[in-house]
């Protein structure tokens, strides 16, 4: 009798202490020795049922089990790859909104992107979504280069209706983004627009492109990089070792609103009505440069320094008269003197003597092509086309 009490309270003994070994054991799962389990009491402190502050498998297993909405916090987002050429895998940065993008209040394109944030140089903001129109052989394709004073804006500015009537009329669309002027001043932001434009080009066969009908639009700063890639010189580089590089930068023709065709200020102070002092800080602009540097730029990025005769017909538009007195209310004469009409006026002018085809656009005016689409048509898309 002796012998088995002793023997029961030595079994006792040997399951207290399996118990206070196994409360114990290192391997248990809680959020004090799993980074998932740390993660779900940050996410859903109430999972921790009994309040220490330390979440067990056991309790997150309980609340999922008995919490209605779990399934609807906790569901699978959506692949952010999804839709993207398989080939140029974007960077996951670009899925997060990137810097220098305002708040939107524009209308964004209806039509989903064939291939959206499409990387196509190694910023965050190099990226462009590509809407391919049906068609049975090579298509042409149009660049929209988006404004923002150089400071902001976003590919996603695109405006609904002349995406769709573009990829109507069976004409691609490409909507770029560029660094702004706080990630590099410029020209920083036209290298970009000419690396997107190569990069297109480099995809014809894989987009159904053809790369001998391309245009491109913008406006304001937008406008500014459309008009360098018409009319600079040939670009491309055949020696180089990246073979995007050997595509060609010319355009077949470009259409612009509201476009600066000089960055040259005292040009502006002569002949914009109303502009009597620079409106930007040339660092912000252009960084820390030389005044020669700064000539140097100016004239390789203005397109009144850059037309000659053998560059592409432009279709540019603008929301005043040459005449027009400057609006008395100081907010909107600013933004009127930046996107005057008299910057496609002198255009116009040079390009005329030169014989380049220049279509200007303002109120009251008589224009051969109605709106940037039916110019994009007619240009892009022959009788036969």
């Amino acid at each position: 009798m002796y012998i088995m009490k002793n023997n029961i309270i030595a079994i006792l003994i040997c399951l207290l202490a399996c118990s206070v070994i196994c409360a114990q054991a290192p391997n248990e799962r809680t959020s004090k020795n799993d980074t998932k389990l740390q993660k779900m009491l940050e996410r859903f402190p109430e999972a921790d049922a009994d309040g220490n502050g330390v979440l067990t498998l056991s309790e997150l297993q309980a609340f999922k089990a008995n919490k209605s909405d779990w399934k609807q916090k906790d569901r699978p987002r959506p692949d952010p790859k999804a839709n993207r050429d398989r080939t140029d895998k974007p960077d996951p940065k670009t899925d997060r909104a990137r810097k220098g993008r305002p708040a939107r209040k524009v209308e964004r394109p209806t039509a989903e992107p064939t291939m959206a944030d499409v990387k196509y140089a190694p910023h965050e903001r190099n990226v462009l979504d590509f809407y391919q129109a049906k068609s049975d052989k090579p298509a042409p394709v149009v660049l929209f280069i988006h404004g923002g004073g150089f400071r902001g804006g976003s590919k996603e500015s695109l405006n609904a209706d002349t995406l769709q009537k573009l990829l109507a009329a069976g004409i691609s669309v490409a909507a770029v983004e560029y660094r702004v002027i706080s990630d590099k001043p410029l020209p920083a932001a036209h290298y970009d627009a000419l690396r997107a434009l190569q990069f297109i080009r480099s995809k014809a066969n894989k987009w159904n492109i053809d790369k001998t009908r391309v245009g491109a639009f913008g406006g304001s700063a937008g406008a500014q990089i459309c008009m360098w890639l018409a009319f600079h010189d040939e670009m491309a580089d055949a020696s180089s070792c990246d073979p995007v590089q050997h595509e060609s930068s010319r355009l077949t023709c470009v259409a612009t609103s509201g476009g600066q065709t000089t960055m040259v200020f005292d040009w502006w102070m002569k002949w914009i009505p109303g502009y009597d002092k620079p409106h930007r800080n040339r660092a912000e602009l252009f960084g820390d440069i030389t005044d020669e540097e700064l000539r140097r730029i100016l004239k390789d990025i203005s397109a009144l320094s850059l037309i000659t005769a053998d560059d592409p017909p432009i279709f540019m538009s603008y929301g005043m008269k040459p005449d027009d007195p400057v609006p008395a209310d100081s907010g909107k004469a600013q933004g009127w003197k930046v996107h005057h009409v008299m910057f496609g006026v002198k255009l116009k002018e040079k390009m005329d003597e030169l014989g380049v085809e220049a279509d200007l656009k303002y109120p009251t005016t008589r224009t051969t092509y109605g709106s940037n689409t039916d110019f994009f048509i007619k240009k892009l898309k022959p009788s036969n086309g």
